[in-house]
């Protein structure tokens, strides 16, 4: 069955090609065709992971050749698992806060519409969340790990974008590659944190052990924002599962790659 998600051959990318008509440029990047050593073999994109500097800035560009976005386009933030959500459209903030090489701002989700903002978070498990308005332009995306979800990013990044005047039916979403509930065993601590509402995608293993499917319970909050589930794109792709495309935090036992999830105009 074909993915939400499709995988270009020549950047060895996955790309949302059905909101390119809405003047956007979408997508996933896979561990392929990039230049690091093992554990990191590959496209990694991490500064983070103690992986050699140049091999991963050798990357990052390998990206900006293939999508024609400039690094100085790049804004990324620190993410550190919660649900702060940066706002690119208010340019208080110095460009520099944002930079590729060295984010300076604490935040899990970021919104903009300017053109020349493209717009990059990291991952190796967690769940990519994306958000346009086709109508007026707007377009964010949100890092949602297991707490960033309890919290409600996806909801609160709709809600940021009403509270610029965007209309729930000119909004739509894409949830990308993540770990698959197949493979995200939480505990307890974890599963007492998921609403009630919602208890029921939780599957118990054995006590005190369930697993947890992120992508479904991401969907859900977002169809709870007021998004319409004919709106809502949902891929497949499980980055625990498929060794051969991503770098998985689980799988590795920590000591891995990163992938990106981008999101720009055009």
């Amino acid at each position: 069955m074909k993915d939400v998600f499709n995988y270009d051959e020549s950047t060895a990318m996955l790309l949302i090609k059905e909101w390119e008509k809405y003047g956007v440029i979408a997508g996933f990047t896979t561990k392929n065709n990039g230049v690091s050593k093992p554990p990191f073999e590959g496209l990694n994109l991490g500064l983070h992971v103690n992986d050699h500097r140049e091999d991963v800035m050798e990357n990052r560009q390998i990206i900006t050749n293939a999508l024609n976005k400039d690094l100085i386009q790049w804004r990324c933030i620190n993410q550190i698992h919660g649900d702060r959500i940066v706002d690119l459209t208010d340019r208080q903030m110095d460009d520099k806060q944002l930079q590729h090489d060295k984010p300076l701002l604490d935040a899990d989700g970021m919104f903009s519409n300017d053109s020349n903002d493209f717009l990059v978070t990291y991952y190796a498990d967690c769940v990519p969340l994306y958000v346009i308005d086709s109508k007026n332009h707007y377009f964010g995306m949100a890092h949602a790990g297991w707490k960033g979800t309890v919290k409600g990013i996806g909801k609160k990044l709709v809600e940021t974008f009403q509270q610029k005047g965007s209309k729930l039916s000119d909004m739509h979403v894409a949830i990308g590659p993540s770990i698959s509930q197949t493979h995200y065993e939480v505990n307890d601590a974890v599963a007492e944190q998921i609403p009630k509402e919602h208890a029921q995608i939780l599957v118990a293993t054995k006590p005190g052990h369930y697993l947890l499917d992120l992508k479904t319970l991401n969907e859900r909050i977002f169809v709870e924002a007021g998004i319409r589930p004919d709106q809502i794109l949902k891929t497949n792709y499980c980055t625990f599962e498929q060794e051969d495309l991503f770098y998985s935090y689980r799988r590795d036992q920590g000591k891995t790659g990163r992938m990106a999830a981008f999101l720009g105009v055009l």
